[in-house]
């Protein structure tokens, strides 16, 4: 049983790690596109 679960529980960590360095970075690129049209948008 130890043997089953162990590649399942590497493979959340994986997920969870690559979720939690991947959310960040997304968030950050949408507020950065958001902040960018509505400057240009200001200027123009």
């Amino acid at each position: 049983m130890h043997i089953i679960s162990q590649p399942v529980e590497n493979k959340g960590l994986t997920i969870w790690h690559v979720t939690r360095i991947t959310l960040p970075a997304y968030f950050e690129t949408s507020t950065t596109m958001v902040f960018n049209s509505s400057d240009t948008e200001a200027i123009s």
